[in-house]
């Protein structure tokens, strides 16, 4: 158990090298980077993707800008013919792609040992300014969603487990599929519009982690407002992570003989002699109905919905036979 752990934490170190490669070479590799886009506003072709909808645009305010003062020229950059090559220049050090791909690549990850984000270029801020901002909502409802995620979907796919293909299985496993099939952004917007004003009721706050009269209320009303701003956002967010811990539950559960003694809860040897007691009654449940069976005179004179149940019987015990043997050689496998 120790080394499996040292290996997975190992494995944290290659990982996240991977997907930072990854994504590096993935922006590098799709067009509309950060100097086409400046290019872009300079020559009044950038629009917000917003514009659409709100009739307003970055070429709209930059209209003026008139390209053909430069001198026409060979560029790689899409849309930067006419402009001073001294210009491209100068955004290509402001964004760091003066260098080489590698060079910019090692730099990102020294940067990113020592915390170091650079600063934003929306908000002329430091990067790490704006996360510390808003670590504090991050955190809250980090938290609060995976303590009531796992706090009911455990209990429920376990039960799940236990009640395998009952009513109560598959009317759970539907309402599961369905909340799992909800996108997060499209409940959100549905709790928006019936329950924060939108077209419905306005009863919870639309932003916002606490009111702006929160330090002037006794503890119990901050607690209240706490989690009143809370409940949206959280409802909002643990519909595909209440669907998806359940089903984890189940299979956890499915696989506890193996979990727990691997985990050192348990005797493994008191185990297999509790589960070679069962083998042994069941066994001797199977050879006396197997006799009965075998009696030619009881067959022939009983009814053969008795018979047919004394089968059915026999079938039962000699599967239950099986899964414990299995269960017993898999714990053999872990002494």
């Amino acid at each position: 158990m120790g080394a499996y752990l040292v290996r997975r934490v190992l494995l944290i170190f290659p990982t996240l090298f991977g997907i930072m490669l990854i994504n590096f070479a993935v922006i590098q590799i799709v067009p509309g980077g950060p100097v086409e886009q400046m290019i872009a506003q300079m020559t009044g072709t950038a629009v917000e993707s917003t514009a659409r909808f709100s009739g307003g645009g970055e070429g709209e305010l930059n209209s003026s800008f008139d390209a053909s003062n430069f001198d026409d020229g060979d560029s790689k950059y899409r849309g930067a013919q006419g402009l001073d090559p001294d210009i491209i220049k100068e955004i290509e050090i402001m964004y760091g792609m003066d260098k080489p791909a590698h060079e910019r690549f090692f730099k990102m990850l020294k940067s990113y040992i020592f915390f170091d984000f650079g600063e934003s270029f929306f908000r002329d801020q430091k990067v790490t300014s704006l996360v510390l901002d808003k670590m504090p909502v991050s955190i809250s409802l980090g938290l609060w969603t995976t303590l009531l995620v796992y706090l009911i979907s455990i209990p429920l796919g376990i039960r799940k487990a236990i009640k395998d293909g009952s009513r109560f299985d598959i009317i759970s496993s539907s309402i599961v599929t369905i909340g799992y099939a909800i996108p997060n952004f499209l409940f959100a917007v549905i709790l928006i519009v019936f329950f924060a004003g939108g077209r419905f009721y306005d009863i919870f706050p639309l932003r916002g982690l606490v009111s702006e009269n929160f330090e002037e209320l006794n503890l119990l009303a901050q607690i209240k407002d706490y989690f009143w701003h809370l409940t949206l956002p959280l409802l909002a967010m643990i519909v595909s992570g209440f669907a998806g811990a359940p089903t984890a539950a189940t299979q956890l559960h499915g696989q506890l003989e193996i979990l727990v003694p691997m985990a050192g809860l348990i005797d493994v040897a008191a185990e297999q002699a509790r589960l070679d007691k069962e083998i042994a009654k069941l066994e001797g449940g199977i050879k006396a109905v197997g006799g009965k069976l075998g009696n030619a005179k009881f067959v022939d004179n009983a009814p053969e919905a008795v018979v047919a149940k004394e089968r059915e019987k026999l079938a039962e015990m000699e599967s239950a036979v099986t899964a414990l043997r299995t269960k017993r050689e898999e714990l053999a496998a872990l002494a």
